[in-house]
């Protein structure tokens, strides 16, 4: 397949050239070898990286496109996604665009305003749904193991500063609310987790603030309530930027039994009335770095074939909208 991609994908637009597009331009230069970089970076930062890559510099999106890229790769500050995806859309470009893919209800409409066959290939980067543990964790919910399920709560949180130890986290983009930062928008993986283990939501309900001595402008504790249709259960999200010892952990309680899913402690757990268990997920079911070469690998071949993947804009799209109402919810 690395051959494949290699004669079809020679010319690759990275929009944003953080940590998270520095990992993704070494995923590329394995699946594609040779492949022609093309860097939209809006600020001084990665010219050491632009020499090393032999790649081009632009500016802006129109500079970009000139050069005919044959895929693009969004991960741009949240705030931009929506000026960086428009183009892309209107040249038919494929496209991977990391989460959220927006990130307010004026730019979901802009974006629902286009018809479905609008959009070329697509992946939205919510990578978690590509975690094998996780993968396991909705099969058996799915086949009934916990019984009916009746809540869940997902929590995530890690100290802000820590989060990207080589940045002042005050100058990062979690930090500002105008530029799409916030524990709501910034953990988008928990609400894309809900909807990928339960489905679609009818309520929310949102309370959140900077509580902390963070010095930030943007929310860092929130706590959501989410219930689907038939209000048969009730799902929260606890999140923020606060914990000290980073923390992403899943507890589904069901009529007949629970699970519980724990990254730190790469532990999924059965626990009904007479015993826990350990369930075996298999080697690297907890290697979240993999997850986005699984995500690229699918986006590839996606654009090789001219099928559809798994996570299209679509996808991000509804994921997106359950954090825009929980913002709402929140009066954000």
């Amino acid at each position: 397949m690395r051959s494949e991609f290699a004669i079809f994908l020679k010319k690759i637009l990275v929009i944003g050239v953080g940590s998270i597009g520095l990992r993704h331009i070494e995923n590329i230069r394995e699946l594609s070898p040779g492949a022609k970089f093309i860097l939209l970076r809006r600020s001084t930062s990665g010219r050491t990286l632009s020499a090393d890559l032999n790649a081009e510099i632009v500016n802006s999106i129109d500079a970009a496109l000139l050069w005919q890229p044959d895929i693009a790769v969004v991960c741009s500050p949240s705030s931009f996604h929506l000026q960086d995806l428009i183009p892309l859309v209107e040249k038919n470009i494929p496209f991977y665009i990391e989460k959220p893919v927006i990130t307010t209800r004026e730019e979901l409409d802009v974006l629902q305003s286009y018809s479905i066959d609008c959009f070329p290939v697509s992946m939205s980067g919510c990578n978690l749904r590509f975690l094998p543990s996780l993968k396991l964790m909705k099969v058996l919910i799915t086949q009934g193991i916990i019984g009916n399920v009746i809540r869940a709560t997902l929590q995530a949180g890690q100290w802000l500063p820590d989060w990207r130890p080589h940045q002042d986290y005050r100058k990062s983009y979690s930090a500002d609310r105008r530029m799409g930062g916030g524990v709501i928008l910034d953990l988008v993986h928990e609400f894309d987790m809900a909807r990928f283990l339960f489905g679609e939501f009818s309520k929310v309900y949102a309370l959140s603030g900077q509580y902390s001595s963070l010095d930030i402008s943007s929310e860092d504790t929130a706590c959501v309530i989410l219930q689907e249709s038939h209000e048969s259960m009730l799902v929260s999200l606890n999140l923020d930027y606060i914990s000290r010892v980073p923390i992403r952990r899943y507890e589904v309680v069901g009529d007949k039994a629970s699970l519980c899913w724990d990254l730190q402690e790469e532990k999924l757990e059965l626990i009904s009335e007479s015993k826990r268990e350990i369930i075996n997920c298999g080697a690297g079911a907890f290697d979240i770095s993999a997850t986005y070469m699984f995500a690229m690998r699918e986006f590839f071949g996606a654009v090789v074939s001219g099928s559809k993947t798994s996570q299209s804009i679509h996808e991000g799209m509804r994921s997106a909208e359950l954090v825009i109402r929980a913002r709402e919810a929140a009066g954000l």
